[in-house]
């Protein structure tokens, strides 16, 4: 596919743990992949939580946020993008958590 969302995930492969089809990051790596995303331009979807034990992966409902539909124009208020409002949600959790980022770009979605 080529696209900027494939780029970004690469950059950030050697970071990541890739099980169970998701590309996993710990909080401060997530931040950072936000950030990037944030200025590249690329749509964040959501953002699924996860905890990983001996070999296992459990996803956390209760760690993940969804934006579809959610503001991502660079004119709305300081606080209600929903980059600032993923930004807010990882701030908030323990950093024993994984990250997986649904991204989009151009209507497409990726893991």
């Amino acid at each position: 596919m080529g696209s900027i969302v494939d780029a970004l995930f690469q950059a950030y492969s050697d970071r990541a743990i890739q099980r169970a089809g998701a590309f996993l990051l710990r909080r401060d790596d997530a931040l950072d992949l936000l950030r990037d995303a944030e200025s590249l331009s690329v749509n964040i979807v959501g953002i699924e939580g996860y905890f990983l034990g001996h070999g296992t992966i459990e996803p956390s409902l209760a760690n993940s946020i969804y934006f579809e539909g959610e503001d991502v124009r660079r004119d709305a208020l300081p606080g209600d993008t929903a980059f600032d409002k993923a930004r807010s949600f990882l701030l908030s959790r323990s950093d024993e958590l994984y990250f997986d980022f649904d991204l989009g770009q151009g209507g497409s979605r990726m893991h």
